[in-house]
């Protein structure tokens, strides 16, 4: 979410002013007292602080299209709590088809459920400007518009849905016009934490510092769409003016700050407050807020930690502390990871009733994690109502997987259908799309004559999906990652070291690895040093490392295909040439996914002297779901990435293999056909001089 800004205004230095007050009075002193009189009285006037605009596409809102008669789109804003509604507005940047009538064509809006504007489309495209006055704010700070179309091209609507040149575009460019009160409520924790903005953990973190970072941050970027919060330390979470979060024991958080709690902490009992500070820089005052994490002992610091992650707790903490007795820590919560079986409800979707003539469609999202492991395929019984229609009417009834058709079949009069299809593991994706599209054309004849629109809905809570046997992929790629790393006892390795430096990769990977899943099957890894365990401990677990160069991170997998610490060369059998070779002094992040044991494996080091930007390269591509391909090997850095199919054509080389002929021909071909050719030239010459000379000797 964007981050909202208030302007201060410093208060006048009358010293600036040094004449302004004496008795001349010679045109001169009298003009710099008149002008200083204007700026006194200009700064002393409030002034109304200017909106700030906020383009959709900070709300990651692109443009949207809306085709057919009638069309909706729906936005979320969340806007700050002291936001002035009666002076805040939203500005609609629309275009439409050319060949629309305009003078029957309309655009409606509302905002939180209540209707606000309509207008009639004119003939060129322009912008509405929606005001927010009158509309009420929700506790949860969100403004929902909604922005719904009734076009029409032959102002007869059977005609018109054989037209496919009905469209109305909002632009990406449409602003959110917000202007403050100042008024600010004093925060609480339940409005703080969704706000955090820099973790602060000590500079030797435990492993229990380290796990609750991971954990928030993911967390954070999960419950709240939060994706900016940043692992840090003390010093520089301290820095922050606000949205910053401090753990760790009593000894461990400066002095400085726990002074400054206000509430005491018995044995065992966790503690979260908010705490305020404020020094004079020069003429302003800093006012700095921080929330403190901490417990006298290890098991109160515990319990706080267990409540900073139960949501329940955080979101009804309404004052500036938290004492927290006891609390069940998030890995220890009974929860189902494995569903064979999932209604459309279960994943969250809404009763939606379609209604109009021609296509109408509504579509449900659901990942593979939602089953808790990789289903062979998936069996869909959809159950649906509709309104009746007779028998010369024209009813189809669509269902899309991914976008492909998967089921076509035509409606009959008994205005209730339970419709049976499966999708094959071939059409499945880590994140998938369900489209069921209702189509109704009245008769041809008696077009005219229709008074009521059909109308369907899908049963969200008979709908079911059913997951078939599970099934191993082999050779495992990025194409499986997260599905096949969603289980309870999935694993994180790190390296002592440099383990505060790699902590924001990896709590990127494990907010990915809970993308789309529901928040009662959250994942909680626990985190391990590498060197602390043995292959027998990671033989029963799915197992996710993070190395640099010159760990011992790939000695405890025998399937490794890169070596911590070692260059490599990728070889292509099959083309006869070098495809990638790495260097010692470069920045780059590799990453390299294989089964060990019949459990999956994703180990990402790091390469050059900056490990933490090697790690953040690597993990930024793996967990972007455009990157879908067969590959089991990556390499990325700041600039570009490359991923790789190691298999039986494809080879990786150490960088102390033997080198070949081949090699230093692929390598450096060029230089070497350069040197040939230079060579001969010389040659000729040589010979050419000789020749000369021996002629002249011989005349």
């Amino acid at each position: 979410m964007p981050t909202y800004l208030t302007i201060m205004k410093s208060p006048i230095n009358t010293r600036s002013f040094p004449d302004v007050f004496t008795g001349s009075r010679s045109p001169g002193r009298m003009i710099g007292l008149f002008v200083t009189m204007v700026l006194v009285l200009v700064t002393a006037t409030p002034l109304q602080a200017q909106p700030e605009s906020l383009p959709f596409t900070a709300y990651d809102y692109n443009d949207v299209i809306l085709t057919g008669r009638s069309s909706t789109a729906t936005y979320f804003f969340r806007v700050p709590s002291d936001i002035d509604l009666a002076n805040s507005y939203i500005t609609l940047q629309l275009g439409w088809s050319e060949v629309l009538m305009m003078n029957r064509s309309f655009v409606s809006v509302r905002v939180n459920d209540m209707p606000v504007t309509s207008r009639r489309l004119s003939s060129d495209p322009g912008t509405l400007r929606v005001p927010l006055a009158g509309t009420l704010l929700p506790e949860d700070n969100f403004v929902k518009l909604e922005i719904g179309t009734d076009v029409t091209i032959t102002d007869d609507r059977c005609e018109d849905v054989l037209f496919n040149t009905m469209w109305v575009t909002i632009s990406g460019r449409s602003t959110l016009h917000v202007r403050r009160t100042g008024a600010v409520a004093e925060p609480t924790i339940a409005s703080f934490v969704p706000t955090i903005r820099y973790i602060g953990i000590p500079d030797n973190p435990s492993l229990v510092d380290m796990e609750t970072a991971v954990w928030l941050k993911a967390f954070l970027d999960k419950t709240w769409g939060n994706q900016s919060a940043e692992i840090t330390t003390y010093a520089e979470a301290i820095r922050q003016p606000s949205g910053s979060v401090l753990l760790g024991m009593n000894g461990v958080i400066p002095d400085s700050l726990v002074n400054r709690l206000t509430q005491s902490q018995p044995q065992g009992q966790g503690l979260l407050e908010l705490i305020r500070r404020q020094y004079r820089d020069g003429q302003s005052i800093r006012r700095y807020r921080h929330l403190i994490v901490t417990g006298r002992d290890s098991t109160g610091y515990k319990n706080a930690v267990n409540a900073l992650l139960d949501r329940n707790q955080v979101s009804t903490a309404f004052g500036s502390y938290l004492s927290v007795a006891s609390a069940v820590a998030p890995y220890e919560v009974r929860s189902q990871y494995r569903n064979r079986t999932l209604t459309l409800r279960d994943l969250g979707a809404p009763d939606v009733a379609l209604q109009g003539i021609g296509s109408q469609q509504v579509e449900y999202n659901f990942s593979l994690n939602d089953f808790g492991y990789l289903p062979e395929n998936i069996d869909m019984v959809l159950n649906a109502r509709y309104s009746s229609i007779d028998p010369e009417d024209r009813g189809i009834l669509n269902v899309y997987i991914n976008d492909f058709l998967q089921s076509s079949q035509r409606l009959d009069q008994s205005g209730y259908l339970s419709h049976q299809l499966r999708f094959r593991r071939d059409q499945l994706q880590p994140f998938n799309t369900i489209t069921v599209e209702f189509v109704y054309y009245p008769p041809q004849m008696s077009c005219e004559s229709v008074t009521a629109d059909f109308s369907a809905r899908v049963d969200t809570r008979q709908s079911v999906l059913n997951g078939g046997r599970e099934y191993q992929p082999e050779p495992l790629s990025f194409h499986h990652f997260p599905t096949v790393f969603y289980h309870p006892e999935t694993t994180l390795l790190i390296d002592r070291a440099p383990a505060l430096r790699t902590l924001n990769a990896v709590a990127r990977t494990v907010a990915f690895l809970n993308t789309n899943v529901q928040e009662r099957m959250l994942l909680f890894p626990r985190i391990y040093y590498q060197n602390e365990v043995d292959r027998q401990f990671l033989r029963s677990r799915p197992v996710i490392g993070f190395g640099v160069g010159g760990s011992t991170l790939t000695s405890h997998f025998d399937g490794a295909m890169v070596r911590s610490g070692e260059t490599f060369r990728i070889q292509s059998e099959g083309l006869g040439r070098e495809l990638f070779a790495t260097a010692d002094t470069a920045n780059v992040g590799i990453a390299q996914i294989f089964l060990e044991n019949a459990q999956p494996v994703l180990l990402l080091t790091a390469m050059g002297g900056r490990s933490r930007a090697g790690h953040e390269y690597i993990a930024s591509v793996i967990s972007d779901q455009r990157f879908r391909l067969t590959n089991n090997l990556g390499i990325a850095n700041h600039e570009t990435h490359h991923l790789f199919n190691i298999n039986e054509y494809t080879g990786v080389t150490g960088g102390d293999g033997t080198t070949t002929w081949q090699y230093w021909f692929d390598r450096f071909g060029f230089v070497l056909l350069l040197a040939v050719l230079l060579l001969l030239v010389f040659g000729y010459l040589a010979i050419r001089r000789s020749v000369l000379e021996a002629r002249k000797q011989f005349q």
